[in-house]
């Protein structure tokens, strides 16, 4: 009985290896359009950057692909019908379809924003009112991604084709099922971890790409569906209006003293622009902030 859940399992993982396939590709495309932009890299840099990108594709993947698996890993005779397998096709192209084109749009976006779309993309098309009329123009323009997003999708569907499926009867008794249900929970829990980026406390983000290369090569490392998802969570700061006029008839932050001399004052507040707290020992992981985290002991 477990001899044909763990093939039922194999047939999942051989499906996803095809979407790592496709999101090394976009990368590729994805480097090569814009080399000028990463003239520095050297080429075994680059093989590392693929490496490590592994991570967060399969965070993309995953979130994706979620539904998909879901259905793939249940211990069902049904599993292996001709309808039932016909729905997790058109489920397994439509969702990746939409996450591989976002990678490709960003082949030709990256060059104005030097960075990877956000979710802000969408506020951006959202704002456009003549997206009728910018719409053509764009496939005009940039006809040759379109060619390359039908190209990936037939690969994409071909390939899924031709990987064979043997069919199999489950029947149930009390300690197969008991090891079915320990399989079940055991590929559900490696896709949440997976979703995490591993089995650390907080959960894999944008800036965990500095980590494995240079700050100018971190667009390398990350995908497109990855940064729209997490950049979906963060809160926008509200614009706050207090209503005054002139702020610094209440608080003028330039203070002239009259004498030089040092006086042992026992509140001093640090500020630090655009550090995360990751990066120190709040976060948990991996400090670069020793000297912060001892006045941290002894502070508020």
């Amino acid at each position: 009985m477990l001899d044909h859940y763990f093939s039922q399992l194999f047939l999942l993982l051989k499906r996803l290896l095809l979407v790592y396939l496709a999101y090394f590709i976009c990368r590729v495309l994805f480097y090569s359009f814009n080399h000028t932009l990463f003239d520095n890299i050297g080429s075994f840099e680059r093989i590392a950057v693929y490496f490590y990108a592994i991570r967060f594709d399969t965070f993309s993947i995953l979130v994706c692909n979620s539904l998909f698996i879901l259905l793939s890993i249940i211990p069902i005779t049904v599993f292996y019908s001709h309808a039932y397998q016909r729905n997790l096709l058109w489920l397994y192209v439509i969702t990746n379809s939409i996450f591989i084109l976002f990678n490709l749009v960003d082949i030709v976006y990256f060059p104005y924003i030097k960075k990877r779309s956000t979710a802000d993309i969408f506020n951006q098309m959202g704002g456009q009112t003549d997206m009728s009329t910018l719409l053509p123009q764009y496939i005009k323009d940039f006809w040759y991604l379109l060619v390359i997003f039908i190209v990936l999708i037939f690969l994409l569907v071909r390939f899924y084709k031709k990987i064979i499926i043997s069919p199999r009867s489950y029947t149930y008794n009390a300690k197969s099922l008991t090891y079915l249900i320990l399989v079940f929970l055991l590929s559900a829990s490696l896709m949440v971890v997976g979703i995490r980026g591993g089995f650390q406390k907080i959960p894999i983000d944008v800036v965990d790409a500095g980590k494995y290369t240079k700050t100018q090569y971190t667009s390398l490392v990350l995908n497109s569906p990855f940064t729209i998802i997490k950049s979906f969570e963060k809160k926008e700061l509200a614009l706050l209006d207090f209503g005054i006029a002139d702020p610094e008839l209440i608080f003028n932050p330039i203070h002239h003293y009259k004498n030089d001399s040092l006086q042992k004052l026992n509140i001093v507040v640090i500020m630090m622009e655009s550090c995360a707290k990751e990066y120190t020992k709040i976060g948990k992981v991996k400090s670069y902030t020793p000297f912060l985290d001892s006045l941290m002991n002894h502070s508020l």
